[in-house]
């Protein structure tokens, strides 16, 4: 199953690409990356480094960013009250 975001990247990553006129081959080699990374890029199945991602991504004028969301585990504290005696 493909991760939404990875989708969702390369779709805008392969706009960007033929709203300039490129092909896959001409991105790649902007890019510094191999053809067959810009294929699996825009089409969410990418899973090789950061550092290819971040290579397309620059290419395109776009930057990987990070962000925090709250975690879904069960945190320690929360884990008291189910083991509580009293």
């Amino acid at each position: 199953m493909k991760d939404s975001a990875l989708v969702d990247i390369g779709l805008k990553l392969k706009e960007i690409r033929k709203r300039r006129g490129l092909t896959q081959q001409q991105a790649a080699t902007k890019a510094s990356i191999l053809r067959q990374d810009v294929s699996k890029i825009e089409s969410g199945s990418f899973v090789g480094a950061i550092s290819t991602l971040n290579k397309y991504l620059q290419f395109a004028g776009l930057q990987l960013t990070c962000q925090a969301q709250p975690s879904q585990f069960v945190q320690l504290d929360d884990l008291k009250s189910v083991f509580d005696d009293e």
